[in-house]
């Protein structure tokens, strides 16, 4: 399977100006282009995507680059990256954001950690934040909420995580484990994405490599994540991700477990409502578990909305 093509799937929602950075990256690739795909999935944007990428292919002049976009209408970055799946014709599929820079040495790079862990099915890939100014100092213990993985310097396996923003997967093992679970609807987080795909992986018993060679420098702008209302949206998308994933371990019944979770989070997020807006503890440790336990509790509430319950409580989306 090492020799044959790798798929690399880029979701976009606008976003247009980040994204024809990141492709103009992926024209840069040592790897010959008759070995890989570049897939761009247009999900449902304001922008005009089509043609930022016929810009770009115009801008990189090469015949040989292999680029294609694709229109996924249904809103959510799972459904985009299962639309780009389903188009792609590699054995190994790239995950990568459209807000990225990414290195030249990828694919060879990923290629050979698959080559060098042909036990593993997925491959987690370096991320650092690169930031549009300086953030403030408090940003860097949130580092991890914002995505930055690192793992060091050498290639290793094991039980390790990836996110979205760069991971490689063998399709076999994609189609085993039916993909992402959801992530979004409407602009609403009701899932738990790429970190419920690792935790089927988990499950699975099958391994996860890393590479520290393949790399994505992950462009944020500072008035919007280097925050403390822009990390405290990860840690309220936490809060869904965890109801969910319990929700889907007993089969989207609401069970003793489930209906005491539900409980435990309500009285939790008006814990921290109340030490944040009454007792005036305004610290980030208390505004952030206010809004974890939100992010837990409003999980329930959206399920009252029928478009997200039919969405949450398919068990396969791929």
């Amino acid at each position: 399977m090492f020799e044959k093509m790798i798929s690399v799937i880029i979701p976009t929602y606008n976003g247009g100006e980040l994204l024809r950075k990141s492709l103009l990256t992926w024209s840069q690739q040592t790897m010959s282009d008759s070995d890989f795909e570049v897939i761009v999935v247009d999900n449902n944007s304001q922008e005009d995507i089509r043609s930022i990428v016929n810009d770009v292919c115009a801008e990189v002049h090469r015949a040989t680059w292999n680029v294609r976009y694709i229109f996924e209408p249904k809103a959510g970055a799972t459904n985009a990256r299962h639309a780009g799946a389903r188009a792609s014709k590699g054995e190994i599929l790239v995950f990568a954001d459209n807000d990225g820079l990414y290195g030249g040495g990828n694919l060879i790079s990923i290629r050979e950690a698959f080559k060098q862990m042909p036990e593993v099915g997925a491959v987690a890939c370096k991320i650092d934040l690169s930031w549009d100014t300086t953030p403030p100092k408090w940003i860097e213990q949130y580092a991890y909420m914002l995505g930055q993985l690192d793992y060091g310097n050498e290639i290793r396996r094991g039980k390790l995580y990836f996110n979205s923003g760069l991971f490689a997967i063998k399709r076999s093992v994609f189609e085993q484990v039916h993909g992402f679970n959801p992530d979004l609807i409407g602009g609403k987080m009701i899932g738990d994405g790429d970190t419920g795909l690792v935790m089927k992986l988990w499950n699975a018993g099958i391994p996860i490599g890393w590479t520290p060679f393949a790399t994505m420098q992950h462009m944020q702008q500072v008035a919007k994540l280097g925050s403390v209302v822009g990390v405290a949206l990860h840690f309220y998308n936490v809060g869904v991700a965890n109801s969910y994933a319990l929700f889907r371990k007993n089969d989207f019944f609401y069970t003793k477990s489930v209906r005491k979770h539900r409980m435990i989070s309500w009285l939790l997020s008006v814990k921290y409502w109340f030490l944040y807006n009454i007792l005036r503890h305004r610290n980030r440790t208390t505004y952030f578990s206010m809004r974890q336990h939100q992010g837990e509790r409003d999980f329930y509430r959206n399920l009252r909305n029928p478009d997200v319950r039919q969405e949450v409580m398919k068990k396969d989306l791929y």
